[in-house]
């Protein structure tokens, strides 16, 4: 029996990745593509080649604890989108532990360092289960604009509280101390994160699958009015399966800086751009439609990203732009990022396809 219902839930995951495969060839053909080009190329860019192989399982890591945070909840009957912000909430976190414990012996401040991350995306995502329970509040709008919140926190403290001003192009917080950093996984260039994900995935599946703390979840998350008859504490479960998936984002937040950065910066916001797309060479302009070129054969391909602009750019004053090459436009030395002249933005902007 139980082999069958094994082979069912393969059966429909398969049909599942299926169906969405055709559907998306189908987007790609209408394109004028071709589908089977294009998943080949996915193919060789993600495992054609052992460093591809790595870098795939490296971005693996922080998606299989944000995901947690929408899969832990949803078997409560909660629609949870908010593992970005507890995402961006846990990292900060993760810096103010890791410079107030700057003193601490090393393994005890990596562990303390990780675990106050985990700890902020608890709660972060747990006060949206509250809101859930006891004020009636949809914890789906409550927490798509959390994310919101949360990144304009950061935003600030790492403007302004926070920042170290020894990093002069792009606003980023303190760093944390090195020693606190965990290095990758031997033989491999792949960190230590990926070794967090699998387990925390282990550990909700024993918690979902093997006890009856999962039981009741299920029973809470197929009718919601059955739990409460036969007595099921529905506050302590909601608040409880939130917690927990706020803190698998939250530590997704903590690996990106005690595995990645090392500090808080725009470069945790993940959804709004690419970063490793753009290189030294990219333009922004001062214009409300900021414009970024990408510094390859194909100098057509303009984009335009205004918060990618803001997050990645310290603006400078008007004197300092006009002083820094004597003339209209100008450069920030070493960071690549070109001051263009009105004439020269006007011509960018005509560009852009309306």
């Amino acid at each position: 029996m139980r082999l069958l219902a094994a082979a069912e839930t393969a059966c429909i995951s398969a049909a599942a990745l299926l169906a969405a495969l055709v559907l998306f060839g189908l987007f790609v053909a209408s394109r004028g593509l071709d589908p089977f080009e294009v998943y080949a190329t996915v193919a060789r860019a993600s495992f054609g080649s052992w460093f591809a192989a790595e870098q795939t399982l490296t971005q693996a890591a922080p998606l299989m604890l944000t995901a947690l945070c929408t899969a832990l909840p949803a078997r409560a009957g909660l629609l949870v989108i908010g593992g970005e912000g507890a995402l961006v909430v846990g990292g900060v976190a993760t810096v103010l532990a890791g410079v107030v414990l700057s003193g601490a012996p090393a393994t005890l401040g990596t562990l303390l360092t990780i675990a106050a991350g985990a700890v902020a995306g608890a709660l972060w995502i747990g006060a949206a289960g509250a809101l859930r329970h006891w004020r009636g509040v949809n914890e789906t709008i409550a927490t798509l604009l959390m994310n919101y919140l949360a990144i304009a926190v950061m935003n600030h403290l790492v403007s302004g509280p926070m920042r170290d001003f020894a990093q002069a192009l792009k606003p980023s917080s303190w760093s944390i101390d090195e020693r606190f950093r965990v290095g990758e996984i031997p033989g491999t260039g792949i960190h230590w994160g990926l070794a967090f994900g699998v387990l925390a995935c282990l550990v909700a599946y024993v918690l979902m699958r093997r006890t009856t703390f999962g039981f009741g979840v299920d029973i809470l998350g197929g009718n919601a009015r059955a739990a409460r008859l036969v007595g099921l504490p529905v506050g302590r479960m909601v608040l409880g399966t939130c917690a927990l998936g706020g803190a698998a984002a939250g530590l997704a937040g903590a690996i990106e800086i005690v595995a990645v950065h090392g500090f808080a910066s725009a470069s945790l916001v993940v959804s709004f751009c690419t970063e490793s797309h753009w290189s030294r060479s990219q333009l922004c302009t001062t214009t409300p439609s900021s414009v970024w070129r990408r510094s390859s054969a194909d100098s057509n391909d303009i984009r335009t990203s205004d918060r990618c602009c803001r997050s990645r750019c310290s603006w400078p004053s008007e004197s300092r732009r006009r002083t820094s090459t004597g003339g209209s436009s100008s450069s920030l030395g070493g960071g690549g990022i070109h001051w263009p002249s009105l004439k020269r933005q006007r011509g960018l902007l005509a560009m852009i396809p309306r």
